[in-house]
């Protein structure tokens, strides 16, 4: 029943679709990153966008090829 009650409660959010006992989500997986992130950003580094690379970068050494990712992204 917890589960039911959670579910039925996303559903009322807007947050899920059930039809025919099949639960769907409404919300792609990039939209709940795009989410996830922008909250991480605004609670933890007050919304600054060096400051959040800065922290990332310092706790994972970056290839090449993902600075140049970086970089190109940036530059779009």
């Amino acid at each position: 029943t917890t589960t039911y009650t959670v579910i039925k409660r996303l559903e009322e959010r807007g947050i899920l679709k059930k039809e025919d006992s099949v639960v769907t989500s409404l919300y792609s997986k990039e939209d709940v990153q795009i989410s996830e992130i922008n909250e991480v950003l605004e609670k933890k580094f007050d919304g600054s966008i060096p400051a959040f690379i800065a922290a990332f970068t310092k706790s994972k050494k970056l290839t090449e090829k993902e600075r140049k990712e970086i970089i190109k992204l940036l530059g779009e």
